[in-house]
C-alpha cells in the first residue's frame, strides 16, 4: 500500500510532465531551476509585501523540490549542473521556472 505522499508525489509528476514542452532527444548538461513558493492565506499583507521574490529559508527544502524536477527526464543522470534557487511569490504566483543548457 503506498503512502498518500507517494501517492501526491507521483500524480505531480505525471502533471508536471503533461505540462512540459517536449524536449530534444539529447540531454541536457546543466538545469537552473527557480521555485516561486506561495504564502499561506494567514499570512498579513505587509509581510507578503516584504518578503516578495526574496529568499526562501523554510520547508518544503530545496533537495526535495529538485527531485520532481528529475522526474521530468529519462536519464536525469547526463545532467552535470544543477542550480536551484527558492523564492517566495514576487507576485506573479507560486511556480517553478526551468532553464536547460545543452552543449
Amino acid at each position: 500500500k503506498k503512502r498518500p505522499c507517494v501517492v501526491r508525489y507521483w500524480a505531480w509528476c505525471d502533471k508536471a510532465r503533461a505540462a512540459m514542452p517536449k524536449l530534444p532527444e539529447e540531454s541536457p548538461i546543466g538545469l537552473t531551476m527557480w521555485a516561486f513558493i506561495g504564502f499561506e492565506k494567514s499570512c498579513p499583507k505587509s509581510k507578503r509585501e516584504k518578503l516578495a521574490g526574496q529568499f526562501h529559508r523554510q520547508k518544503p527544502d530545496s533537495d526535495n523540490i529538485l527531485k520532481g524536477i528529475d522526474a521530468l527526464f529519462e536519464d536525469d543522470s547526463q545532467i552535470a549542473i544543477k542550480h536551484i534557487e527558492k523564492r517566495w511569490d514576487d507576485g506573479n504566483g507560486p511556480r517553478i521556472e526551468i532553464e536547460l543548457e545543452y552543449l
